[in-house]
């Protein structure tokens, strides 16, 4: 990371708060997906909508931020420099953490149930079908790839992401590969963010942080929610809940700006945002041990699951991060970013394409 400027350093924490804040979302997201699927469908209503308006908003918001930093990265190295750096950035985690899990559902399933088996023909397939949660590097450096040809060209990148999106959702035919389909719809994110760095607006308006805007954020972001499910609406990212994405995402970034005057709050949260990657990679392994766990101590309710599932989530993560760290194998299993080799055992740069 390039040392953050004294203008920047607030701004900074509160990216790392949004961070967290998303990186959170996603593991209860996750946690909750785990109750849907056992119920089989059954008396889950609530969660079912609960985790429609997770998912319009928590991976966008990864998005906007990878962008933002990913024109601050290539102000700073030429495009087949940073091109280079997205070996060890993206690709090397994505193959890595591909065969990792492959190899953890073998163990794992010799003792237990496992709802979705990763086979040897999935990781062969992984050049255009990724695994699991590993989705959002294959797409991440995809859109990186169309970021850097029009990297002078920010607003034919934005443009042009939306048309896009648009062609593809009223066209009759579908892509080939579905994580076609997923790169277009998470694009426009991606853009909105590299645009708005372009153009040195600031990532997070402090506006946003307001008790106001944020008590109106939240009420619009609720309608736009239940109308969209009352219209039938079930895809949570897409052209037509955009509106309630950016919604979602200027929401995140309120509370976000918000909480940084809370300030062991915002450092805790700050934390986890630093090592959202780490937590992301690892929450897959970590979260499928709490419903085995609470089902030895005769615990099965949805509340139960949830809560605990989100803790050890996130906070198990965590743990066997900093255990990794101590091993000396954090960098080796790309949980700190860059060359393995010459990783730091620190925390790693929370998103693919930060400042390095």
């Amino acid at each position: 990371m390039t040392a953050a400027q004294p203008q920047d350093r607030e701004r900074n924490v509160s990216t790392d708060v949004l961070r967290g804040l998303a990186i959170v979302l996603v593991v209860f997201g996750h946690a909750c997906r785990g109750v849907i699927e056992k119920a089989g469908g059954a008396s889950v209503d609530g969660l079912s909508n609960l985790d429609f308006a997770l998912y319009t908003t928590h991976m966008p918001a990864f998005f906007v931020i990878a962008g933002y930093y990913t024109e601050r990265s290539l102000r700073s190295r030429s495009a087949p420099a940073y091109l280079a750096s997205r070996f060890w950035d993206v690709v090397y985690p994505y193959v890595l953490w591909s065969i990792l899990y492959w190899i953890i559902h073998l163990i794992i399933g010799r003792f237990t149930h496992i709802n979705h088996p990763i086979t040897a023909s999935d990781v062969l397939n992984i050049w255009w079908d990724p695994i699991h949660v590993l989705w959002f590097l294959y797409a991440l450096m995809a859109i990186q790839i169309v970021a850097v040809s029009l990297r002078q060209r920010p607003e034919l990148f934005l443009g042009g992401s939306f048309v896009v999106l648009a062609a593809m959702t009223f066209s009759p035919y579908r892509p080939v590969a579905e994580i076609v389909a997923v790169i277009v719809r998470f694009c426009p994110f991606f853009a909105v963010g590299y645009w708005l760095s372009r153009r040195n607006a600031p990532l997070i308006y402090p506006v946003l942080g307001s008790p106001l805007v944020l008590t109106l954020l939240t009420g619009l972001f609720a309608i736009g929610c239940w109308l969209a499910l009352r219209w039938g609406i079930r895809t949570p990212v897409g052209l037509y809940t955009l509106p309630l994405s950016a919604l979602g995402v200027a929401l995140l970034m309120g509370l976000a700006q918000a909480i940084t005057t809370l300030r062991r709050v915002a450092r805790h949260l700050a934390w986890i945002g630093v090592s959202s990657m780490a937590i992301y990679l690892l929450h897959v392994v970590v979260l499928a041990l709490a419903p085995r766990a609470l089902a030895l101590l005769g615990l099965s309710s949805a509340p139960a699951l949830i809560a605990v599932g989100s803790l050890v989530g996130v906070y198990g993560s965590l743990a066997a991060f900093e255990i990794l760290k101590r091993l000396r194998l954090a960098g080796l299993m790309a949980l700190t970013g860059g060359r393995p080799v010459a990783a730091k055992q620190g925390p790693m740069a929370p998103a693919p394409g930060e400042v390095r």
